[in-house]
Order: structure tokens, then sequence, then C-alpha cells
């Protein structure tokens, strides 16, 4: 598809989202390198998924907070109620701890909160916990790790939709954030139809390829014909 015809086509929220579903983080984080000279879109490698094999897209959700070892404000609850109130169906929480070692800042309460306000999953740069009940609700989430340690008296959230950085990737509320087995992509939101297009179109191609390589020609000759590896 021509790139011009790709800038011009308009998609609803959930056609992008379930489109991404169908293709994979590696073509989307080549076109946004090749194509928009964003070398830095990609989360760190250490975020993994808590189950293999999983794949979701959502629009970010931001969420970011700092470690403490003071008592938690009397209103922490309240302010967690509100924040998750805030959510909403096709977001994707992406929080960001300030490099916090010691909580778990999702677990099963907020789990089950954030699916009935129809958030499709989290990207926690911290911890999790009650992991055998997340993983039971089908909820989608990456983390650095495990612990058992709540964050009360241990973690306060500073805010809720407002840019965020997770490694060196400036995250912003309602950018398109792509993940799978491969790993995490944040694509802004204005281009997250051209990129979506350009990657389908790229994916299209490389079946060919893998078409063409299965029949035997060599990797020279691929090069050749404009292939890549």
């Amino acid at each position: 598809m021509d790139k011009e015809v790709s800038k011009n086509i308009e998609l609803q929220d959930d056609e992008i989202l379930e489109r991404y579903h169908a293709i994979y983080t590696a073509v989307v984080v080549d076109i946004l390198h090749e194509e928009h000279g964003m070398r830095e879109q990609a989360l760190p490698s250490n975020l993994l998924p808590l189950v293999d094999g999983t794949k979701v897209a959502g629009f970010a959700f931001t969420i970011k907070g700092t470690p403490t070892h003071l008592p938690e404000p009397e209103d922490a609850h309240d302010q967690r109620a509100a924040m998750i109130d805030a959510l909403y169906p096709g977001s994707l929480v992406v929080w960001d701890t300030c490099k916090d070692e010691g909580t778990a800042h999702y677990g099963e309460m907020m789990t089950a909160a954030s699916m009935m306000q129809g958030c499709v999953g989290a990207i926690v740069d911290g911890g999790v916990r009650d992991v055998v009940r997340i993983i039971e609700t089908g909820f989608k989430v990456w983390s650095r790790y495990r612990t058992p340690a709540s964050m009360a008296d241990r973690f306060n959230i500073s805010g809720w939709q407002q840019p965020v950085r997770i490694g060196r990737t400036e995250v912003v509320p309602g950018d398109l954030v792509f993940a799978d087995m491969d790993g995490i992509v944040v694509v802004p939101r204005a281009i997250a139809e051209e990129v979506l297009l350009r990657a389908e179109d790229r994916n299209r191609a490389e079946r060919s390829w893998r078409q063409i390589i299965a029949s035997g020609l060599s990797p020279a000759e691929v090069v050749l014909r404009g292939g890549k590896f």
C-alpha cells in the first residue's frame, strides 16, 4: 500500500487494536526506526509477560509513583480507586515506578477492578503479586519482578495520565502500546494508524520472502532481489 494512501486512512480505535494483534512487535519497531527515525521505542528487555505467548495492544494509561518508607496517606485507597475508575475500554496501563525494587504494584484486586473498566492489560516497570490468580483471569501483564509485598507504606502514587519514561522511551497517554513474546513497543498515537498499515505491508512482503527462501534461493540471491536478513 502506498505510504501517502496509508496516511489518509482513518480507522476506529477497536479496529486499530484488533489489527495490531495480527502483526508482531519486531516489524513495528523496524518501521518506526527506518521510516520515522525513532530508535528508542522498544521498552526495556527485562519487562516480561506473566504467561509465555501473551500478546496485547492498547492505548497507554500512564501511572507514576515513588517508593517510600513513610506511612501511606489516609486517602491512599481513595486515590487508587479514583485512578482505576479513570481507566477506559481499550486502555493499557503503563506504570513508571521510579525503579522501585520491593513492591507489588498490581495484584488480584486491582486486576479485577481494571478488567471491569475495560482495561486490556498492564505494563508494570515494577512488581506484581497474586500471580496465579491474575493468570487465571486472563489479564495480560508484563513486569520486572514478583513479590508478595503490597504498596501499603512502601509506595505512593503521584499521578496518572501524564507523560512517563520507561527506560529510554517516553510514553504519552493515548500512545499505542503493543507487546508480544519479543517485547514491548510504543507507537505515538499520531502515527499509530500509518505505522500499522506500513507494518501490514511489510508483514505481507516478509511472508513472500519466507516462501522464496524456502524454495531454495541462496541468501546472496535474496539480498540481490531486495530481501533483508
